[in-house]
This record gives C-alpha cells, sequence and structure tokens, in this order.
C-alpha cells in the first residue's frame, strides 16, 4: 500500500508540472515563443551530440559528433548574443 501512495504523488506532481508548463506556454507571446523553441531546439542538438559522443565507439561517429557540437557553439553564442541585444532593447522602452 505504502508504494501505491508514493506512486498516486508522482503522478499527481507530474500532472501539476504539466499543468504549469502549459498554462506557462499559453502566456508567452508569439515572439517569446519562437526564441524558447530555438534556445531548446539548440540546446537539445547540444547535449544530444554531446551526449552520443561519449558512448560512441566508432572513431568517426565519434569525430562526425564532435564536428556537429563544433558547428553548435558559434549558432548558440550568437543567439545567445542577439537574446541579450533583444533584452536591452526592451529594457530601453
Amino acid at each position: 500500500m505504502m508504494a501505491r501512495g508514493w506512486e498516486s504523488k508522482s503522478v499527481e506532481e507530474q500532472q501539476s508540472a504539466a499543468d504549469a508548463q502549459l498554462q506557462s506556454k499559453q502566456r508567452l507571446r508569439p515572439e517569446q515563443a519562437a526564441r524558447k523553441q530555438q534556445e531548446e531546439t539548440i540546446h537539445l542538438s547540444a547535449v544530444s551530440s554531446f551526449s552520443n559522443s561519449s558512448r560512441c565507439r566508432n572513431p568517426r561517429h565519434r569525430q562526425m559528433l564532435e564536428s556537429a557540437l563544433a558547428d553548435l557553439t558559434p549558432v548558440w553564442h550568437a543567439w545567445s548574443r542577439s537574446m541579450v541585444c533583444l533584452s536591452l532593447r526592451a529594457s530601453d522602452v
């Protein structure tokens, strides 16, 4: 019985987290949602490349993943700089 109680609490927490996430997404303006999606895409690509390269045994495949990660680094920096510029402009208004 105790395990069942823990299980239901976990499900309840997951449902409340999903509700909170849905509400926060609904409050974003279209340009904010687009920026958030760009950030998540870049982040997930980097995490995937890094994770796969650390587990990869084939040297050529590892080299390809490391190259993809190296290509993402300047994209991330450029995106970060553009977000800083946007936030500075927004604070000037």
